[in-house]
């Protein structure tokens, strides 16, 4: 990742921070820190993870922290290699395997990747899981994080907080229900198109400005 993206990550983190991001506990960071993550929608292996979480240790290293208090510079310190690993498109827990998702007890779904499943599929497998559009939506939400982060104008940046989360997940389902046929993808295309007119509405500025 080149230096001005790695500025980026440093900036969102240090946002991420001023606005209360998540208001997790103490030991609650701690965790996140200290457990796995996974990279979303792609797998990496151990070797580009390390050098992720090696980037965000330096980034949270250098980010100022205004108190002499040692469980508040900790925190503050592990706030922001959260988020930069979050705003690098890593997830905190072990990913969710195919099995998980096909939760029927006898059969494997094939190895696709999770942007390969059009919404007739999750549809079919919403029937043998009901927690299958809660999994499919933490990818969404990781999809979005990584496109902000790769995004380098402003301008095409969207706001994740422009709508409530719940009211995310139905637009993405009730996409899906009216398009079986289109890929789960384009409905988190579409759900980035919305956050998008959300935030220029809220901003008053527009694409070609």
């Amino acid at each position: 990742m080149s230096p001005r993206a790695w500025k980026t990550l440093l900036a969102i983190a240090v946002v991420a921070i001023s606005t209360g991001a998540w208001g997790q506990t103490y030991d609650e960071l701690k965790a996140m820190v200290d457990g796995p993550w996974h990279h979303v929608p792609n797998a990496v292996g151990p070797p580009q993870l390390n050098k992720d979480q090696a980037k965000c240790n330096v980034v949270a290293s250098q980010t100022p922290v205004d108190s002499t208090t040692s469980a508040v510079v900790q925190r503050v310190r592990w706030t922001v290699f959260v988020n930069c690993l979050k705003a690098s498109g890593y997830e905190p827990g072990v990913p969710p395997t195919k099995t998980t998702l096909s939760n029927d007890g006898t059969s494997k779904l094939s190895a696709q990747r999770w942007d390969d499943y059009s919404c007739a599929e999750i549809s079919r497998l919403r029937k043998k899981n009901p927690n299958v559009d809660a999994l499919f939506f933490t990818w969404a939400r990781g999809f979005i994080s990584g496109w902000n982060a790769a995004t380098e104008k402003p301008i095409l940046k969207v706001d994740p907080t422009a709508v409530p989360p719940d009211e995310q997940l139905k637009f993405i389902r009730s996409y899906c229900d009216e398009n079986p046929s289109k890929l789960y993808l384009a409905g988190v295309m579409q759900l980035l198109a919305r956050l998008k007119f959300e935030k220029a509405k809220a901003t008053g500025k527009t694409e070609e400005e």
